[in-house]
């Protein structure tokens, strides 16, 4: 049985990241650049790890690509290594004002 990406844990970026999760949807940039509502060119710093995503876009990409939130957020430097329940570190990020609510 093949492992789901959202179970690997062997992602050093969330460039990286954002990139298997796109080819695994069979997307090129131009569809998750639609999907997000972002630019491919910015999308494409993303994945090359020549831009780091603030975490509104984090949260664009995480539901674009059904990715896991929490890892994406980790990778991305919001979070650190997930070990408490993420409704509470997303609580306590958004009264930090660092995430905005939808």
């Amino acid at each position: 049985m093949e492992q789901s990406l959202s179970e690997c844990s062997h992602f050093v970026s969330v460039g990286e990241y954002t990139r298997q999760f796109r080819r695994r949807k069979r997307w090129g940039l131009q569809d998750l650049a639609r999907a997000t509502e972002l630019s491919a060119s910015h999308l494409s710093r993303i994945e090359n790890d020549r831009a780091v995503p603030n975490a509104q876009t984090v949260l664009k990409l995480a539901k674009a690509l059904d990715g896991d939130l929490g890892r994406m957020l980790e990778l991305a430097g919001y979070l650190p290594a997930l070990d408490g329940d993420l409704e509470e570190i997303l609580s306590r990020l958004s009264r930090q004002k660092r995430l905005v609510s939808p």
